[in-house]
């Protein structure tokens, strides 16, 4: 079954059946956690600007930590989706590593700009928080206990960039880890310039895109 595709988490939402008293708590959540962090922000906090009870806040989340995991997990998995969906279907259909380059960059940046607010509490809580750690890695290799290893990106994409190498459009000894290692950096790195250090700042995005790809293509195809 393809799972759906949503452009931002608004939407999920507003697409999902749910009590009103829980699409609240979570859209402050958002709010609050991108605002403050998330050991900066009580659920007495949450529950005064959601204009409902703490009581309510963990009838649906036995813990804050639980609202936060509700909150980043289908970020992760749209992030990097892992089913064979539209993303995966037009990334498998570009025929060069430019125009595969290209679609990456574009369209992954697109997504994590309609979603900033909670990217912004993803990337903060990466940096400790080791069940986060945990989850983004399984939707990047897979997981052999839920038998899910073969739908991980590097079984997806690992036959595919093979085949790139193969006729030199990638250099031979870049592992997968290393080219998505060089995409992810490129592209949360311009993320946290515009969103966070400049944020005031208008930023010149199409020039600023094609600025990052070509610097992914030269970092890992000959041909550049």
């Amino acid at each position: 079954m393809t799972a759906e595709i949503y452009v931002n988490y608004q939407e999920m939402l507003a697409k999902q059946e749910m009590p009103k008293g829980r699409r609240k708590v979570l859209l402050t959540g958002i709010e609050l956690f991108a605002e403050n962090g998330f050991d900066g922000t009580s659920t007495s906090q949450i529950a005064n600007a959601a204009g409902v009870s703490q009581a309510t806040i963990f009838k649906y989340f036995k813990t804050k930590k639980d609202l936060l995991i509700a909150i980043v997990s289908p970020i992760v998995e749209q992030l990097f989706p892992v089913y064979r969906d539209e993303f995966f279907g037009n990334l498998q259909h570009q025929t060069d590593v430019q125009k595969i380059i290209h679609f990456i960059v574009y369209d992954r940046f697109e997504f994590i700009s309609q979603n900033a607010e909670i990217v912004k509490i993803l990337l903060t809580e990466l940096l400790t928080d080791k069940e986060l750690i945990s989850k983004v890695a399984n939707v990047i290799i897979g997981t052999d206990d839920d038998q899910k290893a073969e739908k991980g990106i590097a079984a997806t994409l690992g036959q595919q960039i093979t085949e790139f190498q193969q006729r030199g459009e990638i250099y031979a000894d870049l592992a997968l880890l290393d080219i998505g290692r060089t995409i992810v950096g490129q592209l949360f790195a311009y993320f946290f310039q515009t969103e966070v250090l400049m944020a005031q700042m208008q930023a010149n995005e199409p020039r600023d895109l094609s600025q990052i790809e070509q610097q992914i293509l030269r970092a890992i195809s000959p041909k550049y």
